[in-house]
């Protein structure tokens, strides 16, 4: 859902460098759907603002893969287009055993791999122990979670102990089904053209540049009306504004947000303003001296002019975090936040162990307009309780060797979910994400997060989430600054276009009038 991706491969947490902007609420707008869609035609749109880096289901943080593997493969489940539930996808349907350890699944009649392969159980197993044991992407699952085949249409999962995420977390694209045979086969190279049973399949893939997709014809379910889709990788953000203007893009994605009032007012086009399950935030170094004092964070936590910044960068469109969770299942609309206040933040910075103030960095991608302007506003916010923040830019691959380094002051991020259930953005909190990046751990957040997993009553579950985010809010280790949409592109031509809360989108839905 977003420019420069940093969901930790290694910690398995949702980051991003963030290049955004934003448009006044009254500009909201819509793409339309006709009531006779027509199959044929080919889709031209781009994809986020990074390059795919595989099609493998169990690896990839990136939201160009991520979105693209969603149309290429089936999961067991998926999410829901309101982002409230999860629905059947390569599984038919399940039931959940008495004490809540054991689930059965039966896979759904006809599927079928885009080379014209049937989907067997062995698929399915194997699909499902390498999501288990990805270094990515398994922790979102218990460790001792047993994956057995039952016969030819239904498997089983066991559990030590019940766990309450675990259907919502099976509708993420690291569930997707691939052929064992084949890829055991063919190697890493599988890769380069994976086959999935999903509704499309890789027609060709230029690395850097785009990917073609067309339509798998022996889907199961109702086949795609596109012939094709291409997906192409524009970073720039004025190019790809002239492309989409031009008619080279039938859906440009990441509309800058001083953009869009511009790109709304043509005769041929709207530009779609989704929610999206993601906050933006700022990360603060807690091992580093002297954002290793806690006053020192709440300081510059109550320093910073939320809705400043929201109506400078984002042009009045945006809203106010309240905490580095995104708004979905479990957000607690109570939590305060950090209101802006002067007062407050030269209280607990008197209380610190800098009274005099002091220097700080905040490391920012060099070709982010958005992310340079957030840093002049922190300078200028910051000045007022004795704080001199200093910019420094830098090409993105040395941000991110930087984080992963634990060598920084200041950055900015954001966390977001691919699934319904919170466990994905809690890791933002866990020891798993900040121990190597920031060198600290909660304890208490960690422990009660854990216990939580095994609470099915959903009141307790809630409560025990809404008592982490307490916590996380006394141990202030971020900035949460707003909750951004996406914005989107469209032209007049397409219809069944709509960017999901989890920032995907359901290709097999779109057609193109003639």
């Amino acid at each position: 859902m977003q420019p420069l991706l940093f969901r930790l491969q290694y910690v398995m947490m949702v980051w991003m460098i963030l290049i955004t902007s934003c448009i006044p609420a009254s500009s909201v707008v819509s793409s339309t759907s006709a009531a006779n869609p027509k199959s044929g035609r080919r889709l031209v749109m781009t994809l986020d603002l990074k390059p795919i880096s595989t099609l493998d289901p169990v690896v990839p943080s990136d939201n160009s893969a991520i979105w693209t593997i969603l149309n290429l493969y089936d999961q067991l489940f998926r999410v829901a287009k309101d982002a409230q539930s999860v629905e059947p996808d390569a599984v038919e349907r399940y039931e959940v055993s008495d004490d809540s350890l054991t689930y059965s699944f039966v896979l759904r009649d006809g599927l079928t791999f885009s080379d014209g392969t049937p989907v067997t159980m062995d698929d399915v197993i194997f699909s499902l122990q390498r999501m288990l044991s990805s270094e990515h992407w398994g922790w979102l699952f218990p460790e001792d979670a047993v994956v057995q085949a039952v016969d030819a249409d239904s498997f089983r999962i066991r559990l030590s102990q019940p766990n309450a995420s675990l259907i919502n977390n099976l509708a993420g694209f690291w569930s997707s089904i691939i052929p064992r045979e084949s890829f055991e086969t063919i190697g890493v190279n599988f890769w380069e053209k994976p086959i999935g049973s999903g509704p499309f399949r890789v027609k060709e893939w230029v690395r850097g540049d785009h990917i073609t997709l067309e339509r798998n014809p022996y889907y199961w379910g109702e086949p795609a009306y596109l012939d094709e889709v291409e997906l192409h990788l524009v970073t720039d953000d004025n190019i790809r504004m002239l492309k989409f203007q031009a008619g080279e893009l039938d859906v440009a994605t990441n509309v800058p947000f001083n953009q869009v009032a511009a790109i709304d007012a043509l005769d041929s086009a709207s530009v779609q303003i989704a929610p999206l399950l993601s906050v933006d935030f700022i990360a603060m170094n807690a091992s580093r001296p002297p954002l290793d004092d806690v006053n020192v964070r709440m300081a510059l936590n109550y320093a910073t002019d939320k809705q400043a910044i929201i109506d400078a960068v984002l042009f009045g469109f945006g809203e106010q975090a309240t905490m580095n969770w995104p708004k979905m299942m479990f957000w607690d609309e109570q939590s305060p936040g950090y209101p802006y206040n002067l007062d407050l933040a030269r209280e607990y910075l008197r209380k610190s162990s800098v009274t005099n103030g002091f220097e700080i960095t905040y490391a920012y991608r060099g070709d982010s307009i958005p992310d340079a302007q957030i840093g002049v506003l922190l300078q200028e916010q910051w000045s007022q309780i004795g704080i001199d923040v200093q910019l420094e830019p830098m090409e993105a691959t040395i941000l991110r060797e930087r984080l992963f380094s634990n060598d920084f002051d200041l950055v900015k991020a954001f966390n977001s979910s691919d699934v319904i259930d919170p466990s994905q953005p809690t890791a933002s909190f866990l020891c798993r994400m900040t121990q190597p990046v920031m060198g600290v751990c909660h304890e208490g957040i960690e422990q009660l997060y854990a216990g939580s997993e095994t609470m099915l009553a959903r009141e307790e579950r809630e409560a025990a989430f809404h008592e982490m985010m307490r916590m996380a809010q006394e141990w202030a280790i971020y900035i949460p600054v707003y909750y951004a949409p996406a914005r989107t592109a469209i032209s007049d031509r397409v219809h069944g276009f709509q960017v999901l809360p989890t920032g995907n989108f359901r290709l097999w839905e779109v057609w193109v009038e003639n």
